[in-house]
């Protein structure tokens, strides 16, 4: 507000020997936000599009969104008329590159940076936005995709829609543009690489019925929160198919041994649940044990018996099994 006022004042005093009507002045005098008035001039993140590397966004910490379609010779605003100036992220859906997301809120929060409303999307470049209504105290995002062609696809993606409405969904949104859902699904298969970002990722692939779904997700979260370990879960959840990743600081031995500990309860749990230590993945060494608590030792014995009638002499994988 300061600021404000001084530029008030300011163009009061170039005008007062003229004695103009004060109304005059004002009605043409706009403000706008752009963030706070000290430290707000980082650049926070860059998107290029690969098609074309003249294109290229700029992501601010509090002005907004620029964008240049001649390599930066000009840049225009195109993050202009939303509540929030305040860029932390930037980035193009693989699939259409004038897909574009902005995550609103200064990435490395400091004093002077300002908070996030939300994502942001527009399918035109930049021309216009929606905002995604992601609200960052969710506990999780569904997608959910229908196959069905036409107005029996259309009624599916009602009756999905209701049914996530009715279980309590903070926000719930449908769409019939390929691109657009396309890009959804690139949003959910960045969440790894997204997580291998804050460290070392340990991840699961264990698979439960599906009513048992929502039970195994709250003992991920309760075990995750006895061992102190981070645990982001990803999950096929149309088959029961859940990836449980686990986060740990880069170089520090204690988190990854709480780390293990936490896999093979993981483990536990899902045999409990009916389930299985993996669902698509296999076993290899990491679930060798606890493939022995799921199968009762007859399974375990017949296993033995068809590797050993098709490699008697143990030379695939000797001493692994």
């Amino acid at each position: 507000m300061p600021s404000k006022l001084a530029l008030c004042l300011a163009l009061l005093g170039v005008s007062a020997f003229a004695q103009p009507k004060y109304e005059d002045i004002l009605k043409n005098l706009k403000f706008r936000s752009i963030g706070p008035a000290t430290m707000g001039g980082r650049t926070d993140d860059f998107a290029v599009v690969e098609s074309d590397p003249r294109i290229i966004y700029a992501a601010t910490a509090a002005g907004g969104l620029f964008k240049t379609i001649n390599g930066g010779v000009t840049w225009q605003a195109v993050f202009e008329n939303e509540p929030n100036p305040s860029i932390g992220d930037v980035t193009l859906a693989p699939s259409n590159p004038s897909i574009v997301y902005v995550g609103t809120g200064e990435a490395n929060n400091r004093q002077s940076s300002s908070w996030g409303d939300g994502v942001y999307k527009s399918m035109d470049g930049g021309a216009t936005w929606k905002h995604l209504g992601l609200d960052a105290d969710a506990a999780a995002l569904l997608l959910a995709r229908v196959d069905s062609p036409g107005d029996a696809g259309a009624a599916e993606s009602d009756a999905v829609a209701a049914a996530m409405t009715d279980a309590g969904a903070l926000w719930v949104v449908q769409s019939t543009d390929d691109a657009e859902a396309e890009a959804l699904f690139d949003a959910r298969r960045l969440a790894y690489p997204a997580f291998e970002r804050l460290g070392p990722v340990l991840t699961e692939d264990i698979c439960v019925p599906r009513s048992a779904v929502p039970a195994m997700l709250a003992q991920i979260e309760a075990i995750g929160a006895r061992r102190g370990v981070q645990i982001a879960t990803i999950a096929h959840a149309g088959d029961g198919n859940l990836h449980p990743l686990l986060v740990t600081p880069p170089g520090d031995e204690a988190a990854r041994t709480a780390a293990q500990a936490a896999f093979e309860q993981l483990l536990d749990a899902a045999i409990a649940a009916g389930g299985t230590v993996t669902g698509e993945h296999g076993v290899g060494l990491l679930k060798r044990e606890g493939m022995h608590r799921e199968l009762d030792p007859g399974s375990v014995a017949l296993q033995y018996a068809v590797r050993h009638a098709l490699d008697p002499r143990e030379l695939f994988n000797p001493g692994k099994c």
